[in-house]
């Protein structure tokens, strides 16, 4: 296809084999390579589009899709619970969980997170990208690595990856750092 670039194409492809192999064997722990997915979609951004027409159109690509997979899932799951006499403590709280989404969510839904954390840190760059210039970008980009660091594990507390989203933000930037070093020269749009 014309205006792609097999470079990002062997990066996703590669991210993907690693995220399908570190969901395979999770005796050999894989870990980082979601990242790569953030870095690539950071690379890729184009400025100019606003915070409603981003939240848009990442509501239909990210959202749609996890509603219209989530809702099925979640309704064979509890199904599932309540066949097998499973305590209605346990239904319950395997629901509100898995509603609550994020890093809380539990099998089958570990993977969800991605994209929620995706829809809220595209949109929380495109607040950023209000600011213009790269200082707000590396200011963030520092806050988000300490507060990483420092809150990392009270993030996972907050609902539909929101948290993930927080230190997912910085990977984005990076990728649009990248882009200073080395232009996106197709017709690629994020």
């Amino acid at each position: 296809m014309e205006g792609r670039s097999s470079s990002l194409d062997l990066v996703r492809f590669l991210a993907l084999t690693l995220v399908v192999a570190g969901h395979v064997w999770t005796d050999k722990p894989l870990s980082g390579y979601v990242a790569v997915f953030f870095v690539v979609t950071g690379y890729l951004w184009k400025p100019g589009r606003g915070v409603v027409d981003e939240a848009r159109h990442k509501w239909r690509t990210l959202i749609r899709p996890y509603i219209a997979w989530g809702v099925p899932l979640l309704c064979v799951l509890v199904a599932t619970l309540l066949l097998s006499s499973a305590p209605l403590a346990i239904v319950v709280k395997t629901a509100a969980v898995t509603l609550w989404g994020g890093a809380k969510a539990t099998e089958p839904f570990t993977a969800y997170w991605f994209l929620t954390a995706m829809f809220f840190a595209c949109i929380l760059l495109r607040l950023i990208d209000r600011m213009r210039g790269w200082f707000p970008l590396v200011l963030v980009l520092v806050l988000s690595v300490a507060g990483s660091i420092v809150f990392g594990e009270y993030t996972d507390l907050l609902p539909l990856g929101f948290g993930n989203a927080l230190w997912a933000l910085q990977f984005l930037i990076t990728g649009r750092l990248l882009q200073a070093v080395a232009p996106v020269t197709m017709t690629a749009r994020t």
